[in-house]
């Protein structure tokens, strides 16, 4: 590729995106170049070839844009391949959903694949957010003013903060969503604003390119490319693929979990009442609340009755809290030591409220969770039953190198309500939720290896061992006075139920998970500790989790090495940038955590992203693939979940389970041999899904085999059940 290469912005203007269509039929695309390099060649070769009437051409900005049908962009390609054209590249923002609409309508999913691969197309969108994490700008909002922008890294966000020039439409009357009034009508005869709204995104795709190319972060060894810019690239396009494949929902499952959600609501709804921290009425003497006093000593107000006779109703300048009685209670349950805001008041967030040990605040905690599900899940679960699907989106990029969910958030959904049973498989298909073990303390071992030249934990994960078993085993000892070898261990606590220290033993390797997890992070803090553990589901207590750090750290050698290495790095609140070693993707800006987490999870998620990819490119454009036709429609940092025939599971979910681990020995080459994917098959999602097979060893959904779940399934997926699967229903 030329050091120069010849920049071709295009961009789609489509019919409406709906709750039903992620990808609508395009009515027009513009394409634009400079003026004063070849691609002048190709606006010749479209403007001799395409009819008068279908076309509209200008110039702006020292750049030439037609707009016209959508299939000029497929005359476009065809020219630019059979005319070796190989130095140039086209470009767009929001690259994937651009692509998607040629493939979805003008030529196959197997075709955009194949262009992608060629990296001769770049998305200004991945380019952006790749610079602003190289350059710790992630948080560049603040150059935007504008609150009328939709989206960070949106092409009207970039522009504005690179140009200073607003692109923002006006709201509903903007031409970006009325194309489709357009689409009967030849191009030559369409409003002048139409025109010049679908040219301009094509310019300033251009334009925005090459001042991207003008950052400090490019490598030019092969063209101007941003580091780990096409991995990251085809991450997008097969996270935006996921759309494509939404998954149906259960009508009556959304019924159930709504109700259960007003209940909790209702819970924190009398917490705060008891609590007196609930304004209802105007009585002056509470201030509303009813009661007065200070927590824990509140008595009923005598002016009001306890709010059984208010004398007037709420005032308008009243809030509904008393934040300073909810603040008092926390420091209460803390007894006069509770966690505290930047400003030095009592933290009343929610994870602080999980964890005070008052009933009273953990209601209310819980409560709270509830409404806000209400709020934002629910209303999107409506629009999911009403469509037949759930389209959700995705971002492939945070500053540790992940991925987000949003609308709604696939990736964590609420772990105890039923928010994810809701998602049910079409009827003759089942659910594969397949994901890695232990994959981030293997990236972890990796890491360490690569930095340090030794890792304890990579030899125990060579060696075939269990790595929460081995710490498990000094947390057994501590905790609980229970002395096993790890062979005893690792047999009570994953293979014989009827072993006299089972229950001891399953509840040491759980709360092992916590520090071997965590402290990697630079959770060394107790207190912090007992904030993440809340989130995996264990109780501890400040001394309890000192007490597993100490071990942590005497268990894998490796540990001073990283803390001190870490902390070394960003003293004294200043940061350090990392360069992924696999990957080259640079971030800048770290603290110590924020450090840790981009090594190792950033690791991973490289690894975990460029499976994706390999799972959606074989289930959408691989014919001969036992997954094509499958849909690929979640990924949750080290699981995806795909939607696929009940009558070859077995083979497409071997397949899926080979193409998780193809790149390992690219990105753990020392630790890589025991890497394993574990899958459960179900007809729901379900968070306790495990692997289950029928007793000739074939797959079969884990609920079927659970009673109670089994007799809650769909009446229209067990009528298609297969009758093998039919036999081992368990139903109470």
């Amino acid at each position: 590729m030329s050091e120069s290469p010849v920049v071709i912005g295009f961009d789609f203007e489509t019919e409406p995106i709906s709750a039903r269509t992620a990808r609508p039929k395009p009515v027009c695309v513009s394409l634009a170049g400079r003026l004063d390099n070849e691609s002048i060649e190709l606006r010749g070769f479209l403007l001799k070839l395409l009819p008068t009437s279908e076309q509209w051409y200008t110039e702006r900005d020292g750049c030439w844009a037609i707009v016209a049908r959508p299939v000029a962009l497929k005359l476009a390609l065809e020219w630019a391949e059979a005319n070796d054209k190989d130095n140039w590249l086209w470009v767009a923002h929001n690259l994937p959903f651009d692509l998607q609409v040629y493939g979805e309508h003008l030529t196959s999913r197997a075709e955009v694949f194949r262009l992608i691969e060629t990296g001769r197309f770049r998305d200004t969108m991945t380019r952006d957010a790749l610079w602003a994490i190289a350059t710790d700008n992630w948080v560049y909002d603040g150059r935007v003013k504008n609150k009328k922008i939709d989206g960070r890294f949106s092409l009207a966000h970039v522009v504005k903060a690179r140009f200073d020039v607003d692109m923002v439409g006006k709201g509903e009357d903007s031409w970006r969503v009325n194309y489709n009034l357009l689409s009967p009508f030849p191009i030559c005869d369409w409003p002048l604003e139409a025109l010049e709204y679908s040219a301009l995104d094509s310019v300033w795709a251009v334009q925005v390119f090459e001042d991207q190319a003008k950052d400090g972060v490019i490598d030019s060894a092969d063209g101007p490319s941003l580091i780990n810019e096409l991995p990251q690239t085809l991450s997008d396009q097969a996270l935006s693929y996921l759309q494509v494949c939404a998954p149906s929902l259960d009508p009556d499952r959304v019924d159930l979990y709504e109700d259960g959600l007003r209940k909790k609501a209702q819970v924190t709804h009398n917490a705060a009442y008891q609590g007196g921290w609930l304004k209802l009425h105007g009585c002056r003497a509470c201030e509303g609340t009813s009661f007065i006093g200070e927590p824990p000593n509140l008595r009923e107000c005598t002016a009001c009755d306890g709010g059984a006779n208010p004398p007037r109703a709420k005032p308008k300048s009243w809030s509904n809290s008393s934040k300073a009685r909810l603040e008092a209670w926390v420091s209460h349950a803390y007894q006069g030591r509770p966690p505290t805001t930047p400003s030095g008041k009592p933290s009343t967030k929610v994870i602080d409220l999980e964890s005070c040990g008052l009933p009273l605040l953990e209601d209310y905690a819980g409560g709270l969770k509830a409404s806000k599900a209400l709020d934002r899940q629910v209303p999107l679960l409506r629009k999911g039953v009403e469509a037949g699907v759930l389209i959700a989106g995705f971002n492939n990029l945070v500053r540790s190198g992940r991925t987000s969910s949003f609308g709604p958030n696939l990736q964590n959904p609420d772990s105890k309500g039923l928010f994810r049973s809701c998602f049910v498989a079409r009827p003759g298909n089942v659910f594969n939720s397949t994901d890695y073990s232990t994959l981030e303390l293997f990236s972890w071992a990796q890491v360490c290896l690569d930095l340090y030249g030794y890792s304890t934990m990579a030899n125990a994960l060579n060696e075939g061992v269990d790595v929460h078993c081995k710490m498990g085993r000094a947390i057994l000892r501590s905790t609980y006075g229970i002395d096993l070898s790890y062979e005893d261990f690792f047999e009570a606590a994953k293979l014989n139920p009827n072993h006299k220290y089972r229950k001891e033993c399953k509840a040491a390797r759980k709360i092992a998970k916590v520090p071997n997890f965590g402290c990697p992070g630079m959770m060394t803090k107790p207190q912090t500790l007992c904030e993440y553990a809340k989130g995996m589901d264990v109780d501890m207590t400040p001394p309890e989790a000192e007490s597993y750090i100490n071990l942590w750290r005497e268990t894998w050698a490796e540990s001073q090495a990283w803390l001190r290495d870490l902390q070394r790095r960003a003293p004294y609140g200043k940061t350090f940038t990392i360069r992924q070693q696999v990957s080259g993707r640079v971030r800048a800006g770290c603290i110590s955590s924020s450090g840790a987490n981009s090594y190792f999870q950033g690791r991973a998620a490289d690894f975990a992203k460029r499976a994706l990819y390999r799972v959606v490119r074989a289930s959408l454009a691989e014919p001969e693939s036992p997954l094509y036709g499958c849909r690929p429609w979640n990924f949750i940092h080290d699981e995806i979940i795909v939607e696929g025939p009940q009558d070859t599971v077995d083979a497409w979910s071997a397949e899926l389970k080979r193409l998780m681990l193809v790149d390992a020995p690219v990105y753990f080459p020392d630790v890589y041999k025991n890497m394993e994917a574990e899958e459960a098959i179900s007809v729901r999602w379900e968070k306790g899904a495990e692997t289950t097979k029928t007793s000739d060893g074939k797959l079969i959904p884990w609920d079927l085999t659970e009673p109670e779940l089994a007799a809650a399934l769909p009446q229209a997926w067990l009528n298609e059940c297969r009758a093998d699967w039919r036999k081992e229903i368990r139903c109470p």
